[in-house]
């Protein structure tokens, strides 16, 4: 229980524990039962990546992975921020009011070398959040700066009306669009490890830093950007064509003084049991960073199912919300829950051996809102305070 990856939501108190290393191929993984702190805690993490990698038959995960076999880039050039406002996005009523101005960022993401686009630039540009939340990335091809096509890969702007949140057009400026179309991309949506695991693509890495200016009531103002420093990180052993993977374990954050005592007293606690969490990054030819998820074929399936009907869900409760604003009906449904990206959870089928406990495992120390987070990894833990009742993945 040194290592893990990416849980999310909080299902049961248990925690993971090798009983083997990863050497060779992929072996069974222990449960274990925490008498002093209970968590769920993948024994995978960015090192699992590494030593399995390493250990595995480079020529075979090149053939897996979708593009990559000794592969030509599909861009020329590198990350490179771009200095002007593109006027990609729209002002929300909440940003446009008096001395308010959204920080939005863009980056050329390299020029196409192929296919419709061949010639095209590719832009990334970051839309600041409106109230807390993450930063919304989007992807588009341009000529001229002027007009841009738009990358949905997920079919987002015909599977949710304008006034869904998830419909780009919230946020994108329509009149700059002229065509909506997937672009191509060199990091694919799955990368297989073997039979039993892959990564999943999740998203565009972005960091918060100061922007180097002061608002006018003195305070420094701060913006999204992607990360490009990868000083820090450790460079997995996966020669494959243009992707580059990192990892790295990320440290606890710091515990605001300005917290109430009961948020201090279980920041401190977490503190206490969890060193940091881990990270692993895909980089394209580009320089372009995506943060992957280590998880199972099975569960991507399941994902992609719920999605499906998350989707359907989202669409009629946008219908029946229009419908309550037009006291059409008296009460407004319940919006749907979406579904967690695919991780290393499992459920009591996955459990081999007499001590079945719960239904569902995942992790039980998520973070704010329970916002997706990194595997923590434990520490401060004696293995005698563990206690083995079952083994899963292998």
């Amino acid at each position: 229980m040194r290592k893990g990856f990416r849980f999310r939501t909080s299902f049961a108190e248990v925690a993971t524990k090798a009983e083997q290393g990863f050497s060779g191929q992929v072996g069974g993984v222990g449960l274990v039962l925490l008498v002093a702190f209970v968590a769920i805690v993948s024994v995978f993490g960015y090192k699992f990546g590494k030593e399995f990698i390493r250990s595995s038959r480079v020529s075979t995960l090149q053939k897996m992975i979708p593009g990559t076999q000794s592969a030509a880039p599909l861009f020329q050039g590198t990350l490179t921020r771009i200095s002007e406002d593109l006027g990609l996005f729209t002002t929300t009523d909440s940003e446009g009011i008096e001395g308010y101005t959204p920080v939005n960022v863009y980056y050329q993401a390299g020029i196409f070398t192929k296919g419709s686009y061949k010639g095209y630039e590719r832009i990334i540009a970051l839309r600041e959040p409106v109230g807390p939340g993450s930063p919304v990335a989007f992807i588009v091809a341009t000529k001229d700066r002027k007009t841009y096509i738009l990358d949905d890969p997920t079919g987002a702007t015909k599977r949710f009306p304008e006034t869904d949140w998830q419909n780009p057009f919230q946020y994108i400026d329509k009149t700059k669009i002229s065509k909506v179309d997937e672009l191509v991309s060199e990091q694919p949506e799955t990368i297989p490890l073997d039979s039993s695991f892959a990564l999943y693509k999740d998203s565009i890495l972005i960091q918060n830093a100061p922007s180097g200016t002061y608002s006018p009531e003195g305070y420094e103002v701060y913006e999204n950007r992607i990360r490009t420093d990868f000083s820090s990180y450790e460079k997995l052993p996966l020669d494959v064509s243009l992707l580059t993977l990192y990892g790295v374990i990320n440290p606890p954050s710091e515990i605001p003084e300005e917290w109430e005592e009961d948020a201090r007293v279980q920041a401190q606690l977490r503190e206490k049991y969890v060193k940091g969490t881990t990270e692993v990054v895909v980089l394209d030819s580009t320089g372009l960073p995506y943060s992957y998820t280590l998880t199972r074929p099975r569960e991507i399936s399941d994902y992609e199912d719920k999605y499906k009907k998350y989707v359907d869900a989202s669409v009629k409760f946008e219908k029946e919300r229009i419908r309550f604003e037009n006291k059409e009906i008296k009460e407004l449904p319940d919006y749907p829950m979406m579904p967690s990206l695919p991780n290393l959870r499992f459920t009591k089928k996955d459990v081999k051996g007499a001590g079945e406990l719960f239904t569902d495992y995942d992790i039980a120390v998520p973070y704010i809102c329970g916002i997706d987070v990194d595997t923590p990894i434990i520490q401060n833990i004696a293995d005698d305070e563990l206690i083995l009742f079952g083994t899963a993945f292998g």
